[in-house]
């Protein structure tokens, strides 16, 4: 079977996000809920430089003929835990 990737005459760096901003608490959260266990994150003073918000524009990738999300967030994170 061949990889789609390894045809694509495209190159360069490509962001793939869930066209949404979100927290990481949110992500702890939705995590929590399909693990079907509580989990605590911890917390830490921010570090000197760090990023308070930031979200991905998946622009560039939406532009590429044949390219678009299979699935969304929450159905990325359930297969993810199930890998």
């Amino acid at each position: 079977m061949a990889l789609p990737a390894l045809e694509s005459t495209v190159n360069g760096s490509f962001h793939i996000g869930a066209a949404c901003e979100t927290s990481v608490l949110g992500l702890v959260e939705e995590l929590s809920v399909l693990a079907g266990r509580k989990i605590e994150p911890m917390f830490a003073a921010a570090r000197v430089g760090e990023i308070a918000r930031s979200a991905l524009d998946a622009s560039k990738e939406r532009a590429e003929p044949g390219w678009s999300p299979k699935v969304g967030l929450n159905a990325g994170l359930e297969q993810t835990l199930r890998w």
